[in-house]
């Protein structure tokens, strides 16, 4: 193995297919990087890409991919959709070029990366020292908050993606004393949707379905959120996640201009390989389970990115589509970080967005054991290698 290959942490499959094209046209592999005069990748042109692209598929091995709006597509299929310049192929090899383009960074010695979080954060206790003055045997009613999670289960990839997020992402947040409320399948419907957004408390909602620039659906296409078309009282003041695809286009700005605090979601087709479907859900997480744990929404956006990063250096010694298709829905991303549309980076799930009259709910008032989560400083390095080892 070469010292940039290692530098690289590239596979052997990997480190055999071209990186780039010489002034003359001719492919370029690693071994002849520093022999050669590569062209900028960027001044390539539309069919100088897709040749580049195409022949790098030549040397990789039969995988399957999808995007959260179809079915499995297989290595053969998308070379074909590659040649036909179809929406798809044309996502294929702008895929592959990001992919190229943060690896040739890297030879120079100019990796592109965002700013990572900082390594120790400050976590707020809940509830808030402010608010202490509240009787103890109040705190579960006053300070009761709620997550709202939704599940398309009708397609073969909105169910997988559901089922991590059972398993992996819903158990945290009762832990942090938030109830999580949980609709899929046929319960997944607009009423119910808006019903539960609406409920007193609720302070996030984290939805995996379909969706396009303007439309979030739920089960089986039916619509959940529509530019303009629904209750801003859903949404005002709550952090929203949408694990869909395009919706960051115009629904999330949407969304923070009816009111909420902040959105996370993606402005172009989300994909996976079916080779490692779990370490694409595993990134997505990071949102989920760092606002979980009382990270602000700049601190959850850098510990996603950086989660992308980690898992992207890895795939590349592992599988190379499942890297190249990390890096596409990395680029893909949008929070708070990327402008004021999706939101404030200072939003938390640990704050108070209402103090209302107790009188009728607190004639009901049962005593409860609820004890204050305390405040505490967070390694955040160690925290994202915890949740991340076990992939």
């Amino acid at each position: 193995m070469s010292e940039l290959q290692k530098k690289l942490n590239l596979s052997e499959d990997e480190a055999k297919k071209p990186i780039g094209i010489d002034i003359k046209g001719n492919p370029v592999t690693l071994t002849e990087f520093e022999k050669v005069t590569m062209l900028n990748l960027a001044t390539l042109d539309t069919g100088q890409r897709q040749d580049l692209v195409l022949k790098r598929y030549d040397l990789e091995k039969e995988h399957k991919i999808s995007i959260l709006q179809g079915e499995a597509v297989t290595k053969k299929q998308l070379v074909e959709e590659i040649k036909a310049e179809t929406d798809l192929g044309r996502d294929a090899v702008q895929a592959e070029m990001s992919y190229l383009t943060d690896i040739h960074s890297e030879l120079l010695g100019q990796p592109i990366t965002m700013e990572p979080a900082p390594k120790v954060v400050p976590v707020r206790p809940w509830p808030p020292k402010e608010y202490y003055w509240v009787p103890k045997k109040y705190w579960w009613w006053f300070f009761k908050r709620y997550a709202v999670f939704t599940g398309d289960t009708s397609t073969s990839i909105t169910n997988h993606a559901h089922g991590y997020r059972v398993k992996n992402v819903i158990p945290c947040f009762p832990k942090h004393n938030i109830t999580p409320i949980t609709l899929a399948g046929t319960m997944l419907t607009r009423a119910n949707f808006a019903a539960a957004c609406k409920k007193r408390g609720v302070v996030y909602i984290s939805g995996v379905g379909h969706g396009s620039p303007r439309v979030f659906t739920g089960e089986r296409g039916a619509w959940l959120w529509e530019v303009c078309n629904y209750d801003p009282a859903e949404v005002k003041g709550k952090i929203i996640h949408l694990l869909s695809c395009k919706t960051a286009q115009e629904l999330g700005p949407d969304l923070v201009k009816k009111g909420a605090c902040a959105y996370f979601g993606y402005d172009r087709n989300f994909t996976i390989t079916w080779n490692y479907p779990d370490v694409f859900w595993l990134c997505d997480s990071v949102i989920d389970l760092s606002l979980c744990n009382g990270f602000d929404a700049e601190v959850a956006a850098r510990l996603t990115i950086q989660a992308y990063n980690l898992q992207i250096n890895r795939m590349r010694g592992i599988h190379g589509p499942t890297a190249v298709w990390l890096t596409w829905d990395r680029d893909s991303l949008k929070t708070p970080l990327h402008g004021s549309i999706y939101g404030k980076k200072t939003c938390t799930l640990r704050r108070i967005w209402f103090v209302r009259e107790l009188e009728e709910e607190l004639t009901e008032i049962r005593e409860e054991e609820w004890e204050a989560i305390p405040e505490m400083d967070v390694d955040t390095q160690e925290w994202l290698a915890k949740i991340t080892e076990e992939i």
